[in-house]
């Protein structure tokens, strides 16, 4: 194959080549001229290739275009091309050796002379075609597609050829592209007028479906559609609706389905994005979602776009075509147009119906509310709620049910038909009650607070639920809970027997408004009506009250309250009973009605028998609406007529006292209001006996009182023992009005009871009583230390009879410092006449007794002891003397001759007597030195003796200035010792009352015991600090320790801690002991610290000399001469 240079498609190049070739350049204007002129690619294509033929001389022709969307060779114009030679052609464009795969490879023109020798185009090779060349059309670097001319043989194609042929190729692909343009205009102002057609006809209706069908209207005439659908999304119930589906002009019904099962629709919604299929065959296998198939016919061409407001999505747009390849990208624009402007038409028609259904419900609202709140009558508000929710919500029949959770049972409380309902659903059934235990979805609604649709079909509906509706007649049923202040207090039942319904969203919250505002209603009505109730019955009980308010007599209020009941409620039978604790059970105590007072007195067990015996043991109020049923019913044959018993019990200070209880001769006669008044009754009743006892027993103890008064001051009146026995079982006798009333006191010695005081015995009884310890009832008494009480005497075996006339005895020890010393005792000559009370009063007065028997005794015994006592103390007094005197006498007698003793031995180590040697002075050395103990030793036992008899004087002293005093004279011996003092001590320091010369000896002790057990180069620290009321002085050193188990002794006189023989350091162990004494003696208080091997630290403190003190005129003490404090 011959490769032509490469030509210029300026067709002054033509010129200049072959000025001959006129022909050609006419051809190039004529078809440029078409160009320009026509706007019909068909007729410019034809005609072209035409001249293309006559000018190249060529037999054949054709002009191929690439499909922009399949990228397929397709045939737009051709002339004399065989159908198998365009075919081969066209199957052999994916072939890169290929005719067309060689002009896409080169760029250029393909010039081939002879098919049949050429290789790779052997599927070209033909008798009616030898000879071709291959020109490819493009516009600015893209490919379009290829012209092709071809002889009917093998021939040479000179250059001008090849370049006219390039040239007429240049102008096709300016044709196309003028062409494209053209069209794109055309659809751009078709596009347009389109859109505004759809803005002008939509812009007249809030109609949705209106809107749709115009929206359709417009679609169908730019596309060519056989299918066509607007799906809307509802975001809450994750649905499409298709609210308008049109398949070859018919249209179908509303339906919807689940967003995850919409198919391409659903995944245009997920994704927002539009979605174009040319031929769903073709690309089944690469759909992003199965599609939808609806119709007769089998959708080939599928085209879907979503419908966007702002930036969420309401649904897709879609259209269809039977045909594959229907929809170019251009009506993919055009539709995502039309959608955009439809959204907005959808979307406001959408909120339109909204706002006119919300208007509807609230005018619905508006009215149920007027309804339902226009009456206080319960069953008028149930029954207007009944008949405008079935309004309302179209439903063929209404029930509301009342709820109670105890018993899981639900009553009708009103029933409201509409004109479709069913005879099964036009049954009365008003005030029924049918059991919902089983019913678990109707009670789920109950507890869970939501309203809930259940169908008969529904295989989640229940079998208890699914009887309830049939029963009632229905397909399905919207269940709606009544509640207020989050109690549920029934539910709504709506029946729709025409068909299984799906109620709405909107449907079911417009029926829970509806409940909610019917519950109110309700609710108020229930409460207008307890209040009426409640007033009723206030009444009563505050006429009751008045009535037992009215005495203080326990008896006499109690049955002003039954019979009160009785006129007041028109009881059958109304009682009182109180507890009696120690016998555990319950007295009647009043009672009225049908029997009246028959049986007042009669007793039962606690626990054990009746209602009421129930109620005393539990302590809880108890309704027993039919006493046949229930086991616990205290059956009277008087009473046989009795149905309901309702028993409530009297509480004081939350302990039973007894048990307030009515009947009555009618079934379910009680509910709670009557517990409650017959509560707030009780209540009164309790305080009304407790006013009763108060005031009994107010009277008892005033009369004990009294009692107990006159005893007081009989005892104290005097000392004489038989004297005040006498005056106390004589006012016994008077004031509890008993027959005999005598003290026995136990002789020590011989362990005999006698009377000692008695008033109502005969002198015969109390010359001859005498009991033994354990011996009859007072004997008993004091030999087990407590009273004893004997209701009747003859029938009490250890009773000892002196008096035969004693019926009833109470004895009560008298006890002194524990100890049992006789008895107090009371008794009458008729049987049990003696009270709680009684025993506790005689318990006071012989407590009484024994005190005053004690304070006889004692007397008697001070008087003898304080004549001990001063005897004792005179001799104390001597023996004090003698002491101090022989400590004096002692220590003078001791001084003397050490005196002389240490004089003497300063002479010797002086020299007077003669020159010493080296052992000689060690040993006068030693002597000084113990004598010099000795002397101190006498000085701080002196001064021991000084500090104790308070021989201080006391005067204005700074411790800060003698604690520097004391440093100043201990530096000699530290710095000796190698120890170094430091102080610690603020610049104001208020001043101490406090002897000086005692401070100064103090810090001598102690200093000298730091610097004594210091090691060398220890350290002593003096600190001083203000602490509150007192100076505190902390001395710190760093000597060898003091054992914790040591630290409190080491204060006593003469303690050492270690006190060995041959212990390592001196001392008299009295220097701390005299430390203590004085400290104490200046009101303060001295202790240590210390840690083994780390050092001790001694504090003390002593009481701060306030400014108002400074000023105050003390007198010093006296002075005394003062000691020297020794160590």
């Amino acid at each position: 194959m011959s490769q032509p240079t490469p030509v210029s498609s300026n067709l002054s190049g033509i010129v200049e080549r072959k000025p001959s070739r006129d022909e050609e350049l006419i051809a190039l204007d004529a078809i440029a001229a078409l160009v320009n002129r026509s706007a019909d690619l068909e007729e410019i294509l034809n005609n072209a290739l035409a001249t293309v033929l006559k000018v190249t001389e060529t037999d054949a022709g054709g002009i191929f275009v690439l499909d922009e969307e399949t990228k397929e060779l397709r045939l737009v114009a051709h002339s004399g091309l065989s159908p198998k030679f365009t075919q081969r052609i066209r199957e052999s464009q994916s072939n890169q050796g290929g005719l067309f795969g060689r002009v896409v490879q080169k760029g250029g023109p393909i010039v081939v002379e002879d098919i049949a020798m050429e290789p790779g185009l052997s599927d070209l090779v033909g008798k009616e075609h030898q000879a071709l060349v291959g020109v490819p059309l493009s516009l600015r670097e893209a490919l379009l597609g290829m012209m092709i001319v071809a002889s009917h043989s093998p021939r040479q194609f000179a250059l001008e050829d090849v370049t006219f042929l390039t040239c007429v190729s240049n102008q096709m692909g300016t044709a196309f592209e003028k062409i494209r343009l053209y069209q794109e205009v055309e659809r751009r102002a078709e596009e347009t007028a389109i859109l505004h057609d759809i803005s002008i006809a939509t812009a007249s209706t809030l109609d949705l479906n209106e809107a749709l069908e115009l929206i359709y209207e417009q679609v169908g005439r730019v596309m060519k559609i056989s299918t066509f659908f607007v799906a809307l999304y509802d975001e809450q119930k994750e649905e499409l609706n298709f609210e308008l589906f049109v398949d070859e002009g018919g249209r179908f019904e509303r339906f919807g389905r689940p967003l995850k099962e919409g198919g391409l629709t659903g995944w245009i919604v997920r994704s927002r994005r539009p979605l174009l299929i040319h031929n769903l065959e073709e690309e089944k296998d690469n759909l992003p979602a199965e599609a939808m198939v609806t119709g007769e016919g089998h959708s080939k061409s599928w085209l879907g776009v979503p419908l966007m407001v702002k930036d969420y999505v309401i649904g897709a747009i879609s259209v269809q075509s039977y045909q594959p390849h229907a929809f170019d990208e251009g009506h993919k624009r055009l539709l995502a147009a039309i959608a955009s402007q439809a959204a907005l038409v959808i979307e406001n028609a959408r909120l339109y119906a909204q706002t006119q259904q919300r208007v509807k419900e609230l005018s619905s609202l508006f009215q149920a509310s007027v309804a339902t709140s226009s009456s206080l009558e319960v069953e008028e508000v149930l029954r207007n709620l009944a008949k405008r929710v079935a309004r309302v919500v179209d439903a063929t029949s209404v029930y509301i049910w009342d709820w109670n959770p105890e018993t899981q049972t639900a009553t009708i409380l009103a029933h409201r038909t509409g004109p479709e309902a069913t005879r099964q659903e036009r049954i009365s059934r008003l005030g029924e009650t049918y059991s919902i235990s089983d019913c678990y979805i109707t009670i789920g609604v109950l507890r869970t607070r939501q309203p809930l649709s259940i169908s008969v079909n529904d295989p989640y509906t229940g079998e208890g639920d699914k009887a309830r509706l049939l029963e009632l007649g229905g397909k399905t049923s919207l269940i709606v809970p009544l509640m207020t202040r989050d109690r549920i207090i029934g539910f709504l039942d709506l029946l729709e027997s025409r068909w299984e319904r799906q109620f709405d969203h909107r449907e079911t919250r417009l029926c829970q408004t509806m409940a909610n505002q019917a519950a109110i209603a309700v609710e108020n009505a229930w409460l207008y009506e307890s209040e009426r109730k409640r007033v009723a019955q206030l009444k009563a009980i505050g006429a009751v009250g008045r009535h037992i308010a009215s005495t203080l007599d326990q008896d006499e209020l109690l049955h002003r309250v039954v019979d009160s009941l009785v006129d007041v409620f028109v009881y059958y039978y109304a009682n009182i009973l109180l507890v009696d604790a120690d016998a555990g059970e319950l007295v009647l105590r009043a009672s009225a009605g049908h029997t009246g007072r028959t049986y007042e007195g009669l007793r039962l067990k606690i626990g054990q028998q009746g209602i009421t015996g129930w109620v005393a043991q539990t302590g809880e109020p108890l309704l027993v609406n039919d006493v046949t049923k229930d086991p616990r019913y205290y059956l009277v044959e008087e009473l046989s007529d009795a149905r309901s018993e309702l028993a409530v019990p009297i509480k004081a200070q939350g302990k039973v006292i007894g048990v307030l209880d009515v009947q009555s001769t009618q079934l379910n006669a009680f509910d709670e209001d009557d517990i409650f008044t017959l509560s707030t009754l009780a209540d009164q009743v309790s305080v009304a006996i407790e006013n009763a006892q108060l005031y009994r027993q107010t009277q008892h103890r005033l009369s004990e009182v009294s009692t107990l008064y006159t005893l007081a001051k009989q005892v104290v009146s005097s000392l004489e023992l038989n004297t005040v026995l006498d005056s106390i079982v004589s006012t016994l006798k008077l004031s509890i009005n008993c027959r005999a009333c005598s003290l026995f006191l136990l002789d020590e010695e011989s362990q005999m009871l006698e009377i000692k005081a008695a008033a109502g015995i005969r002198p015969r009884w109390r010359r001859e009583a005498r009991l033994k310890m354990g011996e009859g009832i007072a004997g008993k008494a004091v030999a087990e230390a407590k009273p004893f009480y004997i209701p009747d005497a003859r029938q009490n075996p250890t009773f000892v009879p002196f008096d035969p006339a004693v019926r009833s005895l109470l004895v009560v020890p008298m006890i002194s410092k524990g100890k049992v010393i006789g008895t107090l005792c009371i008794d009458d000559d008729k049987p049990d006449v003696f009270s709680p009370d009684d025993g506790r009063l005689l318990a006071i007065a012989a407590a009484q007794a024994a005190v005053a028997i004690e304070n006889a005794q004692l007397y008697e015994s001070s008087k003898k002891r304080a004549e001990e006592l001063a005897k004792a103390y005179a001799e104390l007094q001597a023996l004090d003397r003698l002491q101090k005197e022989f400590v004096q006498n002692v220590s003078h007698e001791l001084r003397t001759p050490l005196t002389f003793i240490k004089g003497y031995v300063e002479l010797m180590l002086e020299e007077a007597m003669g020159e010493l040697s080296e052992l000689q002075r060690n040993s006068l050395h030693i002597v000084a030195r113990r004598a010099d103990v000795m002397t101190r030793l006498i000085n701080n036992i002196l001064s021991l003796q000084q500090v104790e008899m308070e021989s201080l004087r006391f005067t204005h002293v700074s411790l800060a200035e003698v604690t520097t005093m004391a440093l100043k004279s201990a530096e000699a011996a530290a710095t000796k010792a190698g120890i170094v003092l430091e102080a610690d001590i603020p610049e104001t320091l208020p001043p101490v009352w406090a002897d000086r010369n005692c401070l100064e000896q103090i810090f001598d002790n102690i200093l000298g015991n730091a610097i004594k057990f210091s090691p060398d180069g220890g350290k002593i620290i003096v600190c001083i600090r203000e602490e509150g009321e007192y100076l505190r002085v902390a001395v710190s050193d760093t000597g060898i320790g003091i054992p914790n188990d040591q630290l409190e002794r080491i204060f006593e006189r003469f303690y050492q801690v270690n006190g060995s023989p041959t212990r390592r350091f001196g001392g008299t162990g009295l220097g701390l002991a005299l430390v203590k004494k004085t400290i104490e003696a200046h009101g303060g208080k001295v202790w240590a610290e210390s840690q083994l091997g780390q050092g001790s630290t001694f504090f003390f403190t002593l009481p701060i000399l306030r400014d108002e003190e400074r000023t105050e005129g003390i007198e010093e003490a006296p002075w005394l001469p003062q000691p020297s404090l020794g160590r």
